[in-house]
């Protein structure tokens, strides 16, 4: 096509007039850009381009070049990463974070360099209020771009903006790889960012326990409004258990439920299992904390119960407590379950004392403390169930009155219940299922909790219907709410995963259950001093001599032969006297064929001696434990496969 001369000048004047536009124009242009078209937004002296996802350095300077000779004006490239705007001064790539840095030489001409100030992307995605301890702080996000992983920590809003402290937060908190000769460029990127996003970070509040808010419609650790408070965490004990309650990514939910099913042909494990779903039930009921006690002799598959019932909420080994822990320890745990179950496995004396205080559980607060400077502390509270294994009746070492208001002892034997009678077949029971129950967990916590979340009102009525069905008399008068808050979780349980709306079977192990409280608060002080003579050898077997081992222990509290445990006097009467037992009493014992009590020939000569059977049975009484027939036990219970 050939065009006139005229023509050609009224074209040029029109791209001339068509370029003048651009360089006046305000509000929003459109740019292509290697095939993408770019919404601009055009100021008096900036063209302001957003961009999804990181752009490499010379894509991006390329774009800013061809943007600057068309708007002649600022050009400022803004990307968006993960959700997040990042300062238009910084680049993120499969390097990390690179800072753009202009300056001028000496010629007054403008150099950029680029700078690699970490390894991993930074976001801060929350800014949080920590009810504890009533500060302000950035949750702050760590991504590595090459395998996608990301590590999360709280700091206080200063640190982002003090030079040695956001050098040593980023390097030993988020995994960054920098330098202090950095510390500015990634201040300034903190600061950028927290500018841009203004209306994009959200706002959390923290609290310093699991459990449910004051309006009962959110539950840490399921909830996305309330997070845990890491505060004063410096150990990293609190960090490393929240972790427990994230299901494995390779759990096996029909598994899992396919498991429980069967192990609910156990009543007593079904029981033990549903106490832990009773727990978060508490504070929605209106029932005061207590403490429950599952006893039994060594492979009645005790532990392996209560393992089952926090399996449902997380990893039993990392969220169970010891008997070996203190007091001190157990407290402060409990305060941070709060509304979750608190679960100690093998209850015992630690320093001359019991390891749980079932008083204080009961009474549902810690003492006040003081700190440093002499200042009280706020006391630490909970609303929860704090259930315990033990090989005989626990028993609260305070000696104050409404015990019974507090603690429920009840004995179980859930391995004949299923029909597991042979040692070996115990042991390889639990072995693998164990192992099961460490690589498949808190599957049904969550479902659980927003299932009660979303039928509060009905709650109520739901209690009151399971109460009535629970029989009650003066006679347990005490432990009517304990066992109705436990025939609720098994209720739910089945309801809710099962798809079994059958309460009365739930009903039916309720009353059970509590006829077993009955028969407990029949026994006199005679049976529970058998029990406590019992408890001294299984926490001191190390100090009795037995028939496998001809070494005779330094410091000796007795002998083990042929299925007896021949006690020497000393030791054991200084164990129950300090546990509030007459020692006179044992007469009564040895009238009822409870003991025995006799001359033996130990060492050559005859001494007098208190004789139990090893097992803990009483003889007398062996017609009532015909289940255990079959199998004897063992010294250890069997634990975690290392």
């Amino acid at each position: 096509m050939i065009y006139s001369l005229i023509e050609v000048f009224k074209k040029i004047h029109e791209k001339k007039l068509k370029e003048e536009s651009y360089t006046t124009k305000i509000g929003f242009d459109f740019f292509e850009f290697e095939d993408k078209k770019f919404k601009i937004y055009l100021t008096l002296k900036s063209a302001i381009v957003y961009l999804v996802g990181p752009l490499d350095v010379d894509k991006r300077q390329k774009l800013k070049n061809e943007l600057f000779n068309r708007y002649k004006r600022n050009v400022v490239i803004k990307c968006s990463v993960n959700g997040f705007l990042i300062p238009s001064s910084y680049i993120l790539n499969e390097y990390g974070i690179t800072a753009i840095v202009e300056k001028k030489d000496k010629e007054g001409n403008i150099k950029t360099e680029y700078k690699r100030i970490s390894n991993r992307w930074l976001f801060v995605k929350n800014k949080v209020f920590s009810q504890y301890h009533k500060v302000f702080q950035y949750e702050v996000e760590s991504y590595d771009p090459d395998t996608n992983k990301s590590i999360t920590a709280l700091c206080n809003g200063e640190v982002l903006g003090k030079y040695g402290l956001c050098i040593t937060f980023c390097m030993n908190n988020l995994a960054v790889v920098t330098s202090e000769y950095y510390k500015a460029e990634l201040i300034n990127y903190f600061n950028g960012f927290v500018l841009e996003n203004k209306m994009n970070i959200n706002k959390k509040v923290t609290i310093p326990c699991m459990g449910w808010s004051k309006n009962k419609r959110e539950f840490f650790p399921y909830s996305d409004v309330v997070s845990f408070d890491f505060t004063g965490d410096s150990s990293g004990y609190m960090r490393n258990t929240m972790k427990a309650f994230e299901p494995p990514k390779h759990a096996n939910l029909p598994a899992y439920l396919k498991k429980l099913e069967y192990f609910s042909k156990s009543r007593d494990l079904d029981f033990v299992a549903s106490s832990f779903l009773a727990a978060p039930l508490l504070k929605l009921l209106g029932i005061r904390s207590y403490t429950l006690n599952f006893y039994g002799k060594s492979l009645s598959m005790k532990s392996f119960a209560a393992h089952v019932g926090m399996s449902f909420f997380s990893r039993p080994s990392d969220t169970k407590s010891s008997g070996e822990d203190t007091q001190k320890v157990n407290m402060a745990k409990l305060s941070m379950f709060h509304n979750l179950p608190f679960y100690v496995d093998e209850v015992r004396e630690v320093d001359g004392q019991n390891c749980i205080n079932i008083y204080a559980i009961g009474n549902e607060t810690d003492r006040h403390r003081l700190n440093q400077k002499g200042q009280i502390l706020e006391k630490k509270t909970w609303r929860t169930i704090a259930i315990t294994t033990s090989e005989s009746a626990i028993y609260d070492d305070s000696n104050k009155s409404g015990e019974t208001n507090r603690l429920l002892c009840l004995p179980i034997d859930c391995a004949s219940q299923l029909g597991i009678t042979n040692e070996d077949d115990i042991k390889e029971f639990a072995r693998i299922n164990y192992n099961f129950l460490e690589n498949n967990y808190a599957l049904i916590g969550k479902p659980y909790i927003k299932y009660l979340i979303e039928n509060l009102e009905e709650l109520n009525s739901l209690f009151n219907r399971i109460k009535s069905g629970i029989r009650n008399n003066k006679k347990s008068n005490e432990y009517h709410y304990m066992v109705t808050a436990v025939a609720m979780g098994n209720y739910l349980k089945n309801k809710i995963f099962f798809n079994r709306d059958d309460i009365e079977y739930s009903l039916d192990i309720g009353n059970d259950f509590l006829s077993r409280a009955e028969d407990m608060k029949d026994l006199d002080e005679f049976r529970r001093m058998h029990d406590q003579m019992f408890q001294f050898y299984e926490i001191n077997k190390s100090f009795f001599m037995h028939a496998n081992n001809a070494l005779k222990p330094a410091q000796c509290y007795g002998e083990v032969k042929n299925g007896k445990v021949y006690f020497i006097l000393g030791p054991l009467k200084d164990y129950l006297q300090k546990n509030n037992f007459n020692w006179s009493n044992k007469k009564v014992l040895i009238e009822h064929n409870m003991i025995e009590y006799k001359n033996v020939f130990l060492d050559k000569k005859a001494q007098k001696r208190i004789i139990i059977n090893e097992s803990g049975i009483i003889e007398s009484e062996a017609y009532e434990e015909n289940e255990r027939d079959g199998f004897q036990f063992e010294d250890n219970i069997v634990d975690f496969p290392q």
